[in-house]
């Protein structure tokens, strides 16, 4: 048996949250935290990790530059969502 899990993400969100839809993370890497303990926990039986951006602009602490580690044992990470990207002044939703 394989485990699945979703994360959150919203500027309005908290990283003491539970990272749900309802009650999402305020930062990426707290998403990012998260999945890797789940893993630490689960092991191999975690199959995919979807982390969602909810309609935001994520910057600043723990929404730049961010670095990990994808797990052997992960097959599927996805990070998705709704985000705005400015460009020379521009934004622009991609």
């Amino acid at each position: 048996q394989t485990l699945e899990w979703d994360f959150y993400v919203s500027n309005f969100g908290s990283d003491t949250g539970r990272g749900t839809e309802g009650d999402p993370f305020e930062t990426i890497s707290q998403a990012l935290l998260s999945m890797e303990q789940i893993i630490n926990i689960a092991g191999p039986t975690v199959s995919a990790v979807r982390i969602y951006l909810l309609a935001g602009i994520f910057s600043g602490p723990g929404n730049q530059q961010l670095s990990f580690s994808i797990p052997k044992t992960l097959t599927s990470l996805s990070i998705s969502g709704c985000v705005l990207c400015v460009r020379r002044g521009q934004p622009r939703v991609s």
